[in-house]
């Protein structure tokens, strides 16, 4: 069979520079001990026979590489046998000939006195090449390692290690470890997009496969924590100085312009020795090269005779030889090494002076001495109070570093507490600090009998039973009538303690009131007296077809209908504006009885006025007339003054300004981008209402400097430019993670396509969950391609990578998880809802299951089945602390559909109760949170630029044609989707 053929492997070289000086706070030295005749490896004699002849038993093919066709099956090989006391060196690098290179002498010698040695290669080494040639490379390292261990065979299969399959060699007291990464290259940016161990790193990629696709790093703590498995594995978890760990030197100024992979294997090595205590030696790898020789003829020979076992094995096998290169026979003459002992840290300072403070009925507020500078964070205890003693503590609490008060919430009523504290960090907990106890304040008894009676059309008074004793106030409410039931109640009137009566007036005629009572203390309110209904008596008719003309820029003339044959006048009553509703009204004008019309010349100039008018007797009034209004025309408006910018994330910018005009019907707001120092060219960005004198301006790039100007204007004219102010955008965050929760697959695209561009932009990872299968009660192809169509719109923010799909184990249920980029969605594929939400075909909905409808909820996938509402909400709970790393605000973000009813009315059933269940699943947590209004947008003013609305339009179209290409319609055309693109609302909820 002929040898395959000759291709020279890639490695970075770097420019030849004047040796550099060695740093003073490092110690570089080399080990220059003979071996004598007496080693039990023999190794003198091996040594010399592998020098004869250049190694020439290594110049055939006879060495071809077999496959691994049934590697997966091979059973786990024993450990190494090391018994306490007992020495073990592992030697850890990114390719195969690096330890014969740069660490060769110290290996050779350390194998006189220590009967086992662990070799670990990071990476493949592959080059960009076939798995031949890195096999190749793997088996030239164990020719290295024949050299210095002698006859016998190696015997490979695969060990788990930390649930990575790695592939593992023995040879009599010798073991290697191939992670088989993918080679970084010389830009550390890795060959055919596989990646590398540096992107892993510094978060460009989020896990990191193995070339022979044995095994996924989740993370660079996955990674390096491996690498510390390993070590404890082979060492039978021994410490210093029994364990002595070699690696590439981590330091960047000792070790400059290295090969990517090596210093992220140092960067490995040097985080799992964090919390070990190992002896550590560091070698500066590619630079030696230019730093004197200090080996001895005989320790260069030594690092010779394995290196060239090495490369003559790749010789044989076609790839070509590297001896004779200047670079690599001057790191044979130079080996720099510093040593090191890594020690773990102690445990965290006790914290001290713990005190607690009762702040109601239902809280303790807890403060103490935070003493510890290095714990991770702190553990709250609390215990019942037994007999004037703590009984049994259980844990309520962890906190951040640096905490040192916490507030104990949900409390009951006149109770004793006792309460302790502790630090922790990774390794270790502090002593508990002193123990101390509070007891909640006593809450007061709830009044009973609540009374009511109308004594007329306005008024209505109350009485009711005073229970308790140490009461500070008593809080009426009071609420309209909906349909035989009370509405939403407000606070009416805080009285003194001891009351039992209230008259409330200034009421409508024949109309139902709604009261209830309760009695407070300072800290903490009783229960409700039971709640009671009274209906005003009935009043004189009201007037009809109340009409508003506007006749100059300060008159309004009203009209309307007289209703009444016993009145004895009419009150004319008028209110501001309040965004479109009225705000206070009150009296302008009391007229004699007939009276049908009233002219208002008292009106501002650009002002919005609304109206009522009643008719009224000696004794009562009647009800209101409709209310109207109608709004005086502008006087041009003042330019705006005091305009200020300043950035405030890395795609945002807020403006501030002085609102000098009283009949602006609004601000046009225009930007410029810098042009050295000045503005370029303005163009108008955004207009907003009349009395704003705030924007905050989003979806601009990082570290970019802005230039912006403002101008009032009403249906006159534009008032002139305020200055111009500048400001420039923040650096994006190291890491942030955001997540956008909705029921449907088109839902993001629609209600929040403009701010989830934004997060593709900043964000390290976007997380998409689809509460539903969005099924419509159709079949599986369906809901399966709107799935695909959700990925298009993805695709459209998120260009690079391709969709991979596998089912994930999030708290105990199976679901499909897939990724592209930096793109993740989870599609939980429950039942659509409906309009209704009572869900298709006896399917059910999240709806039912919120409601107690049904006591489970089955995914229509048959995947899996949720056991209760709390089953469901925290398994989304469980989604964001997945993909965030139990990561909290600021770095995690979610968004989800508002819950206020209110706020987000006709909505579907289905985004509320994913909104529902997103608002119980930050219980417990600190997140950044974002409310959206969905369908009820249409109705709401235009909020987005041309740039946001075509960001919108960008993801939903791209979902909207894969659809329409599917045969299932387009969406895009009709008129409340259209609206949708145009209008984005929110609120944030911040901790």
């Amino acid at each position: 069979m002929a040898c395959p053929r000759s291709a020279r492997r890639m490695r970075a070289f770097y420019p030849s520079q004047a040796p550099p000086s060695v740093p003073q706070n490092l110690t570089y030295r080399n080990r220059g001990r003979m071996f004598s005749s007496t080693n039990r490896l023999g190794f003198r004699s091996r040594v010399a026979a592998g020098l004869i002849a250049g190694l020439s038993i290594l110049a055939g093919c006879e060495h071809a590489l077999t496959t691994e066709s049934t590697r997966g099956l091979a059973p786990e090989l024993p450990r190494l046998v090391v018994n306490p006391g007992d020495y073990v060196k592992i030697y850890v690098h990114a390719f195969q000939d690096d330890w014969e290179l740069f660490m060769g002498d110290r290996v050779t010698t350390g194998l006189q006195t220590v009967p086992n040695v662990v070799f670990i290669y990071t990476t493949a080494g592959d080059g960009n090449q076939s798995a031949t040639y890195w096999q190749y490379r793997e088996r030239a390292s164990q020719a290295a390692m024949d050299v210095l261990i002698g006859a016998g065979s190696w015997t490979c299969a695969n060990q788990a290690i930390q649930a990575h399959q790695i592939w593992r060699c023995v040879k009599g007291g010798a073991v290697a470890y191939f992670m088989r990464l993918p080679d970084g290259a010389p830009s550390g940016e890795g060959y055919s997009g596989r990646g590398s161990m540096a992107m892993l790193r510094d978060g460009q990629q989020a896990t990191l496969a193995a070339l022979d696709g044995s095994t996924t790093y989740t993370s660079w703590t996955d990674f390096y924590t491996t690498i510390r498995a390993i070590v404890d594995y082979e060492s039978n978890n021994q410490a210093a100085p029994f364990v002595e760990v070699h690696a590439p030197e981590y330091d960047r100024t000792a070790n400059p312009n290295d090969h990517p992979d090596h210093l992220a294997t140092a960067d490995a090595v040097h985080a799992a020795a964090g919390t070990r205590s190992w002896n550590l030696a560091w070698y500066v790898d590619y630079q030696t090269k230019n730093l004197a020789v200090n080996l001895t003829q005989a320790q260069h020979d030594l690092k010779q005779a394995v290196f060239y076992a090495y490369d003559n094995f790749m010789g044989a096998g076609g790839y070509g030889r590297e001896q004779w290169e200047s670079d690599y026979q001057a790191w044979l003459s130079r080996t720099y090494v510093r040593t090191a002992i890594s020690t773990p840290p102690p445990p965290p300072a006790t914290p001290t002076n713990l005190q607690a403070v009762a702040r109601s009925g239902t809280r303790i507020d807890l403060t103490w001495t935070d003493n510890a500078t290095n714990e991770t964070g702190y553990y709250v205890e609390r215990a019942p109070d037994v007999a004037g003693v703590a009984g049994t503590y259980t844990q309520i609490a962890t906190l951040a570093s640096n905490s040192n008060s916490f507030s104990s919430t949900a409390l009951s009523s006149n109770t004793a507490y006792w309460f302790r504290v502790r630090a922790f960090n990774a390794t270790d907990v502090s002593a508990y600090s002193n123990q101390t106890s509070a007891t909640t304040f006593l809450v007061p008894a709830a009044p009973t009998n609540l009374q009511g009676q109308a004594i007329s059309t306005t008024r209505i008074d109350l009485t009711w039973t005073d229970n308790a004793t140490n009461e500070t106030a008593y809080l009426l409410e009071r609420a309209p009538d909906n349909a035989g039931v009370a509405g939403t109640y407000a606070q009416i009137a805080s009285l003194a303690a001891g009351s039992t009566a209230y008259s409330n007036t200034g009421l409508n005629a024949n109309t139902r009131y709604w009261y209830r009572v309760r009695a407070a203390t300072t800290t903490d309110s009783s229960a409700y007296a039971t709640p009671t209904s009274v209906t005003t008596q009935q009043g004189p008719a009201a007037p009809t077809n109340l009409q508003a003309v506007v006749i100059s820029a300060t008159q309004i003339n009203l009209t309307w209908t007289d209703n009444a044959t016993t009145e004895t006048g009419y009150t004319v009553e008028r209110a501001p504006d309040n965004s479109g509703a009225p705000g206070t009204f009150a009296a302008i004008a009391t007229l004699p009885t007939n009276s049908v019309s009233y002219s208002d010349v008292a009106a501002s100039p650009n002002t919005r006025y609304w109206y009522r008018v009643r008719d009224f007797t000696a004794l009562d009034v009647s009800a209101y007339s409709a209310q109207v209004n109608a709004t005086t025309p502008p006087l041009p408006p003042a330019a705006p003054t005091n305009l200020q910018a300043q950035g405030t994330s890395s795609s945002s910018i807020d403006l501030s300004w002085t609102d000098n005009a009283d009949n602006e019907t609004g601000f046009l707001i225009e930007r410029a981008p810098d042009n050295a120092g000045t503005p370029g060219t303005f163009a108008q960005i955004a207009s907003v209402g009349a009395n704003v004198v705030a924007f905050s301006n989003t979806l601009l790039n990082p570290s970019t400097r802005y230039w912006f100007r403002v101008r009032s204007y009403n249906s006159a004219q534009n008032s002139a430019y305020s200055n111009s102010a500048n400001a420039t955008t923040l650096a994006p965050p190291a890491s942030r993670t955001d997540f956008f929760i909705h029921a449907h697959q088109d839902d993001w695209e629609l209600f929040m396509g403009d701010r989830a561009y934004t997060s593709v932009q900043v964000a390290t990872k976007v997380v998409f969950v689809f509460a539903t299968a969005g099924d419509g009660g159709q079949n599986s192809a369906f809901w399966q391609t709107r799935e695909q169509a959700a990925q298009a719109g993805i695709a459209s923010l998120v260009t690079t990578g391709s969709w991979s799909c596998a089912a994930q184990a999030i708290n105990g249920h199976s679901i499909r998880r897939c990724t592209k980029g930096k793109a993740v969605t989870y599609d939980m594929r429950l039942p659509d809802g409906a309009a209704s939400g009572e869900g298709f075909s006896g399917h059910g909905s999240m709806s039912e299951l919120r409601d107690g409808v049904r006591p489970t909820l089955a995914a229509l996938d048959g995947s899996t089945t949720y056991a209760s509402w709390a089953d469901l909400y925290g398994t989304i709970r469980g989604i964001v602390d997945f993909e965030s790393g139990n990561g909290s605000a600021p770095y995690v973000e979610v968004h989800a559909p508002e819950t206020n009813r209110t706020t987000n009315a006709r909505d579907h059933a289905d985004h509320w109760a994913t909104g529902d269940a997103v608002q119980q699943a930050t219980v417990g947590r600190s997140w950044n949170l974002y409310w959206y209004v969905d369908y009820q947008t249409q109705f709401m003013t235009i909020n987005l630029t041309q740039t946001a609305h075509d960001i919108k339009q960008l993801s939903f179209y791209a979902y909207d044609n894969f659809m329409g290409a599917a045969g299932y319609g387009r969406n895009q055309y009709e008129s409340d989707y259209q609206a949708w693109l145009w209008r984005t609302y929110y609120r944030s909820q911040l901790p």
